[in-house]
């Protein structure tokens, strides 16, 4: 129920941004590998769908900043990520960029130092492609890597690496 309350209140606050002209939503299917990174090093596949809202800022012809913020399935994080999009033609686009995400699954438990509460924001890095077969809907395909290191213990800690593929659909006009 939180995490509804929490999403109701965040697309309150995001509609005046939805009013402009270029924003969109896209659906990803994130494939990745958990590596606990303790002494035994455990390593588990994992997969989630990720549903995000962006919206692009033009800053030239060529490039373009996109803020996206979205919501996980399955393993439960929310996205609030920042990057550029670079034309490399009419149909191809090079998107790199970074984000926090926060943790909400019941499976990442952080603990903090001397009894204090972790956070359970943690930052990341993606770096991708967009094929787009018409001015509204786009593939796309993603590198993603997340570190979440332990403060506590350098060598513990959370790794998430992995790829995304989906769609993206365009409600603006411009592209």
């Amino acid at each position: 129920m939180k995490k509804i309350i929490y999403l109701s209140l965040l697309t309150m606050f995001l509609s005046p941004c939805l009013s402009a002209q270029d924003f969109g939503v896209s659906c990803e299917y994130f494939g990745f590998k958990a590596t606990a990174l303790n002494a035994q090093s455990n390593e588990q596949d994992m997969a989630t769908a990720v549903i995000k809202l962006y919206e692009k800022f033009e800053i030239s012809d060529n490039l373009n900043v996109v803020a996206k913020i979205g919501y996980a399935l399955n393993f439960e994080f929310i996205p609030f990520e920042l990057g550029l999009a670079l034309n490399l033609s009419d149909n191809l686009l090079l998107n790199i960029g970074g984000g926090l995400y926060q943790m909400t699954d019941e499976r990442w438990v952080t603990s903090g130092l001397d009894g204090e509460s972790a956070s359970d924001n943690e930052m990341g890095l993606y770096a991708g492609i967009s094929y787009n077969f018409s001015k509204n809907l786009s593939l796309l395909l993603t590198f993603n890597s997340f570190e979440f290191p332990d403060s506590e213990n350098p060598n513990s800690g959370l790794s998430l690496q992995g790829y995304s593929a989906g769609i993206s659909y365009n409600f603006g006009s411009k592209f």
